[in-house]
């Protein structure tokens, strides 16, 4: 969210300005929100496969990120390594969560690992297919009509969802700290 944020505030009108594109901004969003939740999947998913998990996505992230950005040399929006980016996201929170139901007796669903994975879930499959097709039907009145109703939906959902992880989160960090005072 915080990220979002600040890519909102700086980094776009900084792109917009020496590049003459906001699509930059949007490119290094892309990248760095990769590997955010790549990493954040990373340290919830406790088996050993987790680093060559790690490693074999975000390999094949770097592979189309850079075709798009360095062979290509796309400079509008980043249709190709965000469907792929999100497609990968999608399958590794799905691997997580796969983890963390089989390795819980009971599942509680205000867990902050189980909110995190479930809005990641939510938003990168809910935005994949509006995301792959932007670049594509950005002109069609209909597309444009989906994508600002599914679009801001999905993200208030997530970040509902990860706001509800951070607070129980640290609710739960303060009254450790209070018991063992």
């Amino acid at each position: 969210m915080a990220y979002e944020l600040l890519t909102d505030v700086l980094l776009s009108p900084i792109s917009n300005k020496m590049f003459g594109s906001e699509f930059i901004a949007a490119h290094i969003f892309t990248f760095v929100e990769f590997f955010l939740f790549s990493s954040m999947f990373w340290a919830i998913y406790k088996e050993k496969a987790r680093t060559m998990i790690f490693i074999l996505l975000s390999s094949i992230f770097l592979c189309v990120f850079a075709f798009e950005n360095f062979i290509i040399k796309n400079s509008e929006f980043d249709s190709l390594s965000v469907g792929t980016s999100n497609l990968l996201l999608t399958s590794n929170a799905v691997i997580c969560l796969s983890q963390y139901l089989k390795s819980n007796k009971t599942v509680n669903l205000y867990s902050p690992n189980f909110l995190i994975l479930a809005s990641s879930i939510i938003y990168f499959s809910g935005t994949l297919f509006i995301y792959t097709l932007f670049k594509t039907y950005n002109n069609s009145k209909s597309f444009n009509d989906i994508y600002y109703l599914i679009n801001p939906i999905v993200i208030f959902i997530r970040n509902i969802l990860l706001l509800l992880a951070a607070i129980i989160k640290l609710n739960s960090n303060r009254k450790q700290k209070i018991i063992t005072s």
